[in-house]
């Protein structure tokens, strides 16, 4: 089974790319904070760059994040 990331913010169709060969990506940029929670409950793996706020109620909402 391959490895979920979510990604949160806008990143280059290059990366998108490169991740898209070892991982299954779910682009998540633009959406809602609450839809983001929503959507971290299996994901390995998250992309940030500086608007998204990574504090303690998004890692709890992240449970197998590495």
């Amino acid at each position: 089974m391959r490895p979920k990331v979510v990604i949160a913010e806008t990143i280059s169709q290059k990366g998108i790319n490169a991740l898209a060969e070892s991982c299954d990506i779910d682009d998540a940029s633009g959406i809602a904070r609450h839809d983001l929670l929503g959507r971290l409950a299996d994901a390995e793996g998250l992309i940030v760059r500086s608007a998204t706020e990574v504090d303690t109620e998004l890692i709890e909402a992240a449970p197998r994040l590495r």
